[in-house]
């Protein structure tokens, strides 16, 4: 994003002194704090894991506080993102080279060497592509 590479060269810098990435933006344009609803204990770690897991909404705990953008432009922000991702999952499924892939039936039963599928399934890279 521009907006990052802007606020970096501006001087600006996160809370923890790092200068702003494109996820840093993302996470910010999407936080509803900024339309004037702080949202807390949603997520918890299960085990181990670094990832969060997302809670039941009912244990959620909304704080109102005070607004810095509107409702309608911040819900005109979080709609131009969800189009962004949605688009680029799209593109992102286009650009699959799997799918091109001709499937085991449609190479003629061979593996690329001649050699025939007993299992009849299409090998591509270690993983397997069941038939259709």
């Amino acid at each position: 994003m521009v907006m990052a590479k802007q606020l970096n060269e501006a001087g600006y810098r996160t809370r923890r002194g790092k200068q702003f990435t494109d996820v840093t933006i993302t996470q910010l344009l999407e936080n509803s704090t900024a339309k004037g609803l702080h949202r807390s204990h949603y997520t918890t770690r299960i085990g181990n894991k670094k990832s969060p897991v997302f809670k039941p909404q009912e244990h959620w705990v909304h704080t109102p506080v005070e607004p810095v953008v509107s409702d309608e432009l911040w819900n005109q922000c979080h709609s131009i993102l969800q189009e962004q991702r949605l688009s680029a999952r799209a593109k992102a499924k286009r650009n699959d080279v799997r799918q091109d892939l001709p499937l085991q039936e449609e190479a003629g039963s061979t593996n690329g060497s001649g050699m025939k599928q007993p299992n009849g399934q299409c090998h591509f890279r270690g993983s397997s592509r069941p038939p259709a």
